[in-house]
């Protein structure tokens, strides 16, 4: 389990359930246009449902608004 993984599974969760998923399609798409590839830290962040989380002090911006 990575750092992200469990930072996101364990303990108490503070989700917003409105925030929609990020799919594969999204950063991919994101990806080609800027022409880099994101960290892999952001990709599990953003897999794992951590865009939704609330135990996080900053927004952190989906794929697409990054672009």
């Amino acid at each position: 389990m990575t750092e992200i993984e469990a930072l996101l599974r364990n303990g108490k969760t503070a989700r917003d359930e409105e925030v929609p998923a990020v799919f594969d399609q999204e950063i991919h798409e994101a990806e080609a246009t800027l022409g880099r590839s994101f960290p892999t830290s952001y990709r599990e962040f953003i897999a794992f449902g951590g865009l939704g989380e609330l135990r996080i002090r900053h927004r952190v911006l989906r794929p697409s608004e990054i672009v």
